[in-house]
């Protein structure tokens, strides 16, 4: 499973905000507004774009609440906080119920279902071992730890170890050095909760974006369809990949990459995409998993869970749950591509 240095991913080319977006200037009196608003959030940048009813709210006021929002998931979910939430929770030293925000709770929660769903594939305990390979968010150095760390670290690694109640909202530890990292999942968490908060707004038409984790919400004014691309995985490149351009309506898209985080050693290329079951670095070849649902946090949660299963397993558990799974990967012939059934029918467009 991957869990990188910060929140930031490998993200979605968000084509819709870089020249798909058909412009409504500010300074019209009648007819939609189109408001972009973006800063930093989670290591990584937030991306909105909303159109809005003239004299509907404020620019102001929406700027404020998706402030607002972002900060307290930060102060949740953080890792590079010392008094967040759940850093509060690794740092605790029991194995007693801890309480945390419902928000937290959440995500833990749903961060469980996909471990048992991705037969063990996504796991939000391997942050020892990132750590043990030089992955981590310390940025330490990179190597190849001996079988017998590895095996100690997996004492205190897995999600088994770990338990979650909703109500109370409330984690446990079975445990005492179990360590969680959300931020394979709190990305798209985060999207989803700005998106929640715009339809509570009234608004319908928008594009949500963190670390290139997008969902998006009902056509944009004038009926054209929102259109997010998935990125070309190569380390040296920021580009769209031909052919992979997707119209999308009320529908989120997450892509997880190993192509620009590794390290190589005495010949050998090894991925930060450590399987959390073995404790090592997964051996297929796979470079980029997209999926595309309505829920951008189990978007972000499955992308990662396919990103250790590879192509062949991940297709399977795909298929089971019926999600929008694409899978790029290298051989010595050349790039290989696989999809899922319900990514196969997904509209498409031609890039320019």
């Amino acid at each position: 499973m991957i869990r990188n240095r910060s929140f930031v991913g490998i993200g979605s080319w968000v084509l819709a905000t870089v020249g798909f977006l058909v412009p409504v200037g500010c300074g019209h009196t009648e007819g939609p507004v189109l408001d972009r608003l973006s800063g930093p959030t989670m290591g990584t940048t937030y991306r909105v774009r909303v159109f809005r009813p003239s004299g509907f709210l404020s620019r102001e006021i929406l700027a404020r609440g998706i402030e607002e929002r972002l900060i307290a998931i930060d102060r949740q979910m953080s890792t590079y906080r010392s008094d967040s939430e759940l850093s509060r929770f690794n740092q605790n030293r029991s194995t007693d119920w801890f309480r945390v925000s419902s928000s937290l709770a959440e995500v833990a929660w749903a961060a469980l279902k996909v471990n048992q769903k991705s037969l063990g594939g996504f796991d939000v305990t391997v942050g020892p071992l990132v750590d043990l390979w030089g992955f981590g968010s310390a940025g330490g150095t990179f190597r190849v730890p001996s079988g017998e760390e590895i095996e100690d670290c997996l004492e205190s690694v897995g999600s088994t170890h770990l338990e979650v109640r909703l109500s109370p909202p409330s984690l446990r530890k079975r445990v005492v050095d179990l360590e969680v990292d959300l931020s394979a999942i709190a990305k798209g968490f985060a999207v989803d909760r700005l998106c929640a908060f715009l339809e509570g707004c009234g608004l319908t038409s928008f594009l949500v974006e963190i670390g290139g984790e997008v969902r998006v919400g009902q056509p944009k004014a004038g009926g054209d369809p929102w259109v997010v691309g998935i990125e070309d995985p190569k380390p040296n490149a920021r580009t769209p990949l031909a052919g992979q351009a997707l119209k999308l309506t009320s529908s989120a898209l997450a892509t997880s990459g190993s192509y620009r985080h590794f390290f190589e050693d005495g010949g050998k290329r090894y991925s930060h995409t450590l399987d959390p079951r073995t404790g090592r670095p997964v051996e297929h070849s796979v470079v980029s998993v997209s999926v595309v649902t309505s829920s951008c946090m189990m978007a972000d949660a499955w992308a990662t869970a396919f990103m250790v299963l590879g192509p062949e397993a991940g297709y399977d558990v795909a298929v089971k749950e019926n999600l929008a799974a694409f899978w790029i990967w290298e051989t010595e012939t050349g790039r290989q591509t696989r999809q899922t059934p319900s990514y196969s029918r997904l509209a498409r467009v031609k890039l320019k």
